[in-house]
């Protein structure tokens, strides 16, 4: 062990010391190109995904099922959060969620990423599907997508942190919230703030005049709004229900 303590504690006074505002930004930046020493603010959009059944689904598998689990729900969600990576600021992966979280300064920048909702939903068709022809249980899932102005910060590099990002705002919080009641709190799988719903319903309607009808207004405990939808990415869905 060679923690050098007399530099952690110059480390420590010079963060205390620094009187940088948090600098309000149009983009949130990458993260080696962040260069504020107390942090950006900027808009931001989050998409969490939480497997619901977790304990089910490995309470009486072997390790092999387990491990297939664990491998193919993260992996491919993985590649529909990074597609096209114009935006995506963070993607996290655990047993039981993924997370993404992307840059958004425009309408159109959340609207993208709402996109990927409707992706996600039809892949957990097309999965339960194959899942099922295995004699495999489905895996249950919410999904929660939340806009809001966040707080980031980034801590010093270290070689073995794998995030050296802090995220003091409330999307990705409000994300995951909205992730816990989508399923089985309300009937839709996917859960939708208020902000992410205002910004793109001009958008959807543009693509069809019946838009607002797919989502479903519910009020949060907090006395928020938010919205429920169940929406599917049709060309994929048909794919599904063709075969594959």
């Amino acid at each position: 062990m060679s923690y050098d303590y007399k530099y952690g504690k110059k480390r420590i006074l010079d963060a205390l010391r620094n009187e940088d505002e948090v600098k309000k930004v149009e983009r949130l930046p990458l993260e080696n190109d962040i260069k504020y020493a107390n942090g950006v603010e900027t808009w931001a959009t989050a998409v969490y995904v939480q497997i619901k059944n977790w304990d089910k689904l490995t309470e009486n598998e072997n390790k092999k099922t387990i491990a297939k689990y664990a491998k193919i729900f993260p992996m491919e969600l993985v590649k529909i959060f990074e597609e096209p990576d114009e935006f995506i600021r963070e993607v996290r992966v655990d047993k039981d969620y993924v997370y993404a979280i992307y840059d958004t300064p425009s309408k159109e920048s959340i609207y993208e990423v709402l996109y990927r909702t409707f992706y996600i939903n039809t892949f957990n068709k097309m999965i339960t599907k194959l899942l099922a022809e295995k004699n495999l249980e489905p895996i249950e899932i919410g999904i929660g997508i939340s806009t809001n102005p966040e707080f980031m910060v980034k801590i010093a590099n270290a070689k073995h942190v794998y995030n050296n990002k802090i995220w003091l705002g409330t999307v990705l919080e409000n994300a995951k919230a909205l992730a816990e009641i989508a399923y089985s709190k309300i009937g839709s799988l996917i859960a939708i703030s208020e902000a992410t719903y205002t910004n793109v319903i001009d958008l959807l309607e543009k693509q069809s005049k019946d838009a607002k009808k797919w989502f479903d207004e519910h009020t949060h405990p907090s006395g928020s709004k938010y919205y429920g939808a169940t929406i599917a990415m049709n060309a994929f869905e048909k794919w599904i229900d063709d075969g594959m």
